[in-house]
């Protein structure tokens, strides 16, 4: 597994300065590997259609 992905899923740290070079990288603003878009935000419902199962055998 790279280690961009390891960064990305939070298995490993990572050190400004390599923040740093991969926003340069990317030519973005550092602050922009931060920034979390409204519209990707995964929107739940808070009353769920589906309802769970009862296991029980009474």
């Amino acid at each position: 597994v790279s280690t961009l992905s390891n960064i990305e899923r939070g298995k490993r740290d990572v050190k400004l300065s390599t923040l740093v070079t991969l926003a340069s990288a990317l030519r973005i603003n550092l602050s922009e590997l931060f920034q979390i878009e409204s519209n990707k935000l995964e929107k739940r419902d808070p009353h769920p259609k589906v309802k769970g199962y009862d296991l029980d055998d009474n």
